[in-house]
């Protein structure tokens, strides 16, 4: 669903990535409590919570500057919480793959490409020049031509790695 949500409307809903993080909580504390009862529930819990809290904290400035939406950033933590921290970063760098791809063909399609990299460079031009770092995308003076669904992408990492490709 939220997959569905970012290919629709660029926009993942608070309350389907909250129902989402209480399902993968609710999922890891049961898993741990049927491998080593209240203690391995209550470990798997923290864990999970704790990697997903890690991811936020790590993704929150490329939220900030622009760079990752909110729920590209939510569905990350989602998936290393629920994958773990080394198959959860694994399905990350796959749907990081599958959004450069279909980033690649998008700016093709719509004769970009030359404006997206100008774009681009200019960008870290004025960041080393300025030494400080500045909102790379701006909905309002950049529309929606650029935006890609990072988190569908992300989305269709998690399943890949989820059914063991």
């Amino acid at each position: 669903m939220c997959a569905a949500e970012d290919i629709r409307r660029y926009r993942i809903p608070n309350g389907l990535i909250l129902t989402a993080a209480v399902f993968c909580l609710l999922g890891k504390g049961i898993f741990g409590f049927a491998d080593c009862g209240a203690a391995g529930a209550a470990a798997a819990v923290l864990a999970a919570a704790g990697s997903m809290l890690l991811i936020l904290a790590l993704c929150l400035p490329f939220h900030i500057l622009g760079m990752a939406g909110g729920g590209d950033v939510k569905v990350m933590a989602l998936a290393v919480g629920w994958l773990g921290p080394g198959t959860g970063m694994k399905a990350i760098g796959i749907g990081f793959i599958l959004g450069a791809v279909l980033a690649l063909v998008k700016m093709v399609y719509r004769r970009s490409m030359a404006g997206r990299f100008f774009n681009l460079f200019a960008y870290i031009g004025r960041a080393i020049r300025g030494k400080r770092m500045e909102v790379y995308y701006d909905v309002k003076r950049d529309g929606r031509d650029c935006v890609i669904p990072l988190g569908a992408c992300i989305c269709a990492g998690i399943l890949f790695k989820g059914i063991g490709l």
